[in-house]
């Protein structure tokens, strides 16, 4: 279509002929269509939770912290207050400090506890700090059947103590190897000896001994470390090594034929 003073006039045969007052009105309501929709938008920002039906922040303005919680009496959502005790299957009456949550299987709620009765070291059932009551410095140590307290000859906690004697080459029958002497200002308790070999015998067993100021630790020969390359003794007759007294080492049969090549004994000592 072309234009021509003021008049729209169709450039195909036919139609409606559009005229200068007919261009006002559509302007007129194309304005009038942006007002209502920019009223429109107004009214959706000015929307507030308030206003939804079912929520009522008027009545009780929520405070900082608050969640909306559902009220079946008002049938609506109200500022309310969080708490586990509101929980069906919770009950926190007497809840006291230091308190847990346990489950009562016979009321089927969860109810202040302590964690099943334990609250203390000593109400396991594999520690015993009531027969001998711990002081400072003590440590638990387990006796083979529970943890019981275990009194340093001074407070903390020392390392065990290991002796070593090492002979090289072809082993003979001797005594007295080496000395040993207990420096650590306190008795210790002889755990173990342990004995290992190089090189086998031809035949038969090697056996060693430890002594204590020239005396036999095993008093019952036969739990002295006996084997062809290596044997550990746990259950010697004789277990204290006081404080400055002395170890020897002594190798009490080699075997026949070929001699054994090697050895090594080791006494694990704890105070």
């Amino acid at each position: 279509m072309g234009y021509t003073r003021q008049t729209w006039y169709p450039l195909a045969p036919g139609g409606t002929k559009i005229t200068a007052t007919r261009l006002n009105h559509m302007e007129e309501g194309i304005e009038a269509a942006a007002a209502t929709a920019d009223t429109a938008i107004t009214r959706l920002d000015a929307l507030t939770t308030d206003s939804l039906s079912d929520v009522d922040t008027t009545t009780t303005p929520p405070v900082d912290g608050q969640p909306l919680v559902f009220s079946a009496a008002e049938d609506k959502f109200i500022p309310g207050t969080a708490s586990i005790d509101s929980l069906s299957d919770v009950d926190i009456a007497g809840v006291a400090d230091g308190d847990t949550l346990v489950f009562d299987e016979s009321v089927g709620k969860f109810l202040p506890g302590n964690g099943g009765g334990v609250s203390v070291l000593d109400d396991l059932t594999d520690v015993d700090t009531t027969t001998t009551a711990p002081i400072a410095g003590d440590m638990l140590i387990h006796d083979g059947d529970k943890w019981v307290v275990f009194t340093p000859a001074t407070p903390g906690i020392v390392p065990p103590q290991v002796y070593r004697w090492t002979i090289r080459g072809a082993l003979a029958v001797e005594t007295g190897k080496l000395r040993y002497v207990n420096e650590t200002g306190h008795d210790l308790t002889i755990t173990s000896v342990r004995m290992e070999i190089g090189t086998a015998p031809g035949s038969g067993n090697v056996i060693v001994d430890i002594h204590k100021g020239g005396t036999t630790i095993f008093t019952t020969q036969s739990r002295r470390p006996t084997g062809l390359t290596s044997d550990v003794a746990t259950d010697p007759n004789v277990t204290v090594w006081e404080a400055g007294a002395f170890l020897t080492m002594d190798v009490d049969d080699i075997g026949t034929g070929t001699p054994p090549v090697d050895l090594v004994v080791t006494v694990l000592a704890i105070q």
